[in-house]
């Protein structure tokens, strides 16, 4: 068959000099495929802008005796990115099974390009703009809306720039909450973020908690972890024996896809369970450890970085800023910062509970505001 984009189709002769076909990754184009699975995996570009972006950097589809190369269509861009093939895969004759060609991309950042196409609908995937590093954060106080950036004149022309609710903007609330200048949603949401800051040595008191517990944590696992990977290596071992016997016409293509069916099922199963373990463990210990070390003098971080690093702060630790018809703002605290954030007017962390963000079912999602 034809190798997909990022690989050739080549003629070598073995040590009898007898010629045989293979396939080998293409030195020009396998760069490219894997960065757009890089950059769609990281969840922060759509599928039409990165079919353009990779197409400015000269991924182009490999020539053919009666076809030049050219710019990749937008269906076959999207049949390169749900292609296994990448990740070692090859499809035959209905079943599916490992290639002796050299992937191009990892297993999990496959799977994660994988989700991403599920959970997106390609008709309305577009890329958010930022014309202010407030824009998206915020929520009117009185009615829920998000607040809109606005530019109005007044006589002389002059043009101001407000956040004003979209519920009342578009009379689709009969809400009353006034115009807030954008200086001021500035100010109140740096107000906020003193709130939240922890002190250092807040910082090492929760980073010994959460260090031992998730210790414990892992030491009670152990043995499902162990049956787990048992269990996996005899479903992998059982559907190589499928495929043999399969090939070898023992039983027929009905009779192995059924089969494969139970074996992908149990397969995923198994690496969902691990995977999940792995990321409350592994992934939730680096979580909380990053988020810990983020909250640190996190005023003074926020104050001194630039407008595109307010918009990143803004939209990794929290769910939304709310701005009241007093004007006062309040955080909604992402997780795991809400679980890591005392009560504004305390700084005692004795009476928090380590064991309330490691446990069987990962972080416990709560609220905090400020």
């Amino acid at each position: 068959m034809r190798a997909p984009i990022g690989y050739l189709n080549v003629r070598k002769r073995d040590e009898q000099g007898r010629e045989y076909r293979t396939v080998e990754i293409d030195a020009e184009r396998a760069p490219l495929v894997r960065w757009v699975f890089e950059q769609y995996a990281a969840g922060e570009r759509t599928v039409v802008d990165l079919l353009a972006d990779v197409t400015a950097r000269g991924l182009t589809s490999v020539p053919t005796p009666k076809r030049p190369s050219g710019p990749v269509g937008r269906s076959t861009f999207f049949d390169l990115l749900r292609n296994p093939y990448y990740i070692g895969i090859v499809r035959y004759k209905g079943a599916e099974q490992t290639g002796t060609h050299e992937p191009l991309v990892d297993v999990e950042t496959w799977q994660q390009v994988q989700r991403l196409l599920d959970s997106r609908k390609k008709a309305s995937e577009r890329r958010r703009t930022h014309d202010h590093y407030l824009k998206g954060s915020l929520f009117c106080g009185s009615c829920g809306s998000r607040m809109q950036l606005d530019f109005p004149a007044n006589r002389q022309g002059v043009r101001y720039a407000y956040y004003v609710c979209s519920g009342r903007a578009s009379k689709r609330k009969s809400c009353t909450r006034r115009a807030v200048p954008v200086g001021i949603a500035e100010q109140l949401v740096a107000d906020c973020y003193r709130e939240i800051a922890i002190t250092e040595e807040d910082y090492a008191a929760l980073a010994a908690q959460v260090e031992a517990a998730f210790d414990e944590r892992l030491a009670s696992r152990s043995d499902e972890l162990a049956e787990l990977t048992a269990n996996r290596q005899r479903l992998q071992n059982e559907s190589d024996k499928l495929l043999a016997a399969h090939f070898a016409d023992a039983i027929d293509l009905e009779t192995l896809k059924r089969h494969q069916d139970r074996i992908r099922t149990g397969l995923a199963d198994i690496d969902r369970r691990l995977a999940t373990e792995h990321d409350q463990h592994e992934g939730s210990r680096k979580q909380l450890s990053t988020a810990l070390s983020l909250l640190v003098d996190c005023a003074t971080l926020y104050a001194r970085t630039d407008d595109q690093g307010k918009r990143l702060a803004n939209q990794a630790l929290t769910n939304g800023i709310e701005i009241s018809e007093d004007e006062r703002a309040t955080i909604r605290l992402a997780e795991p910062f809400a679980a890591l954030v005392p009560e504004p007017t305390s700084t005692d962390f004795s009476g928090s509970s380590t064991s309330d963000w490691v446990g069987p079912a990962g972080i416990e999602p709560t609220t905090s505001t400020v």
